[in-house]
């Protein structure tokens, strides 16, 4: 894990000793949630962004559990976990007194990329149907679950807006991955998400935009996904490159853009595919 500072345009690393990955900001900003394997199989912990102590573990599987989401209060994290019985389903974590973990939906599906809505009342997810996904929305007070987008469909990774009225999600159509904005209240038309209009409205503000589309990533989390097996292999033997896209690979184009090198590059869409993008 590695965190970029952009105040004084530098780079931290935080975490140290075996793989950590998936890192959550608590809301605010003191705290990080993230996943290792240090003590053994996957889990979650968390540390303090100083580093003024230690990473402490705060899941204890035989399976794998990674963070996705941290409540504004501060009191609960959202994870993703593999029970035996059902496969890849969400659990929340609760923050206060001994760390409880407590089952949230467990279904036959897999789900997967919870993420609290900016005021806790609701939670986005993916649920997948083979390799096939749609984005699904939990109310908190009501206990109601709806179908924000067609069902099977091609659907994954909800973000909320800031003001909590859209979400943006990842949308595959064959080939040609691309962002994709939606109503939360399901109103409305799925619509395309472009970095064009909103880099040149923050152009002059010195910000830039950019959105990265990557092919089929080999991570732990991802083989809980039906089929996925038989998409990677789909992936490398149609892809130009015939190679996977790495998270290293992934991980250097933010790292590229976010540079001084690239001061003059906004409002581009940057596959990193091997090229399976462009393939019939």
């Amino acid at each position: 894990i590695w965190i970029f500072d952009m105040t004084r345009n530098g780079w931290e690393k935080p975490t140290s000793g075996g793989l950590n990955v998936k890192p959550v900001w608590s809301s605010d900003g003191r705290r990080l949630a993230f996943a290792s394997n240090r003590n053994g199989p996957i889990n979650t912990f968390w540390m303090p962004v100083d580093r003024s102590s230690p990473a402490e573990q705060l899941t204890k599987t035989d399976t794998w559990s990674t963070p996705s989401s941290w409540s504004r209060d501060g009191r609960l994290l959202l994870i993703t976990d593999q029970p035996p019985a059902t496969g890849m389903d969400i659990a929340v974590l609760s923050l206060d007194g001994d760390h409880r973990m407590r089952s949230f939906l467990r279904t036959p599906a897999a789900e997967s990329n919870a993420r609290f809505s900016p005021d806790g009342g609701r939670i986005a997810l993916t649920r997948f149907s083979g390799i096939r996904g749609s984005i699904v929305m939990y109310e908190r007070k009501r206990h109601i679950v709806s179908t924000l987008t067609p069902e099977p469909g091609t659907h994954f990774v909800p973000v909320w807006s800031p003001d909590g009225r859209r979400i943006a999600f990842a949308s595959f159509a064959e080939r040609n991955p691309t962002l994709s904005v939606k109503n939360a209240d399901g109103s409305g038309e799925i619509e395309p998400a472009r970095t064009t209009r909103p880099a040149a409205e923050l152009g002059p503000k010195g910000i830039r935009v950019h959105a990265i589309s990557p092919g089929p990533l080999a991570t732990r989390a991802a083989s809980g996904i039906p089929e996925f097996d038989e998409m990677l292999d789909k992936a490398q033997a149609t892809a130009p490159a015939r190679s996977l896209v790495s998270i290293d690979d992934v991980g250097m184009a933010p790292a590229f853009l976010a540079h001084d090198a690239a001061r003059l590059i906004t409002g581009e869409t940057l596959y990193i595919d091997g090229g399976y993008h462009i393939i019939d």
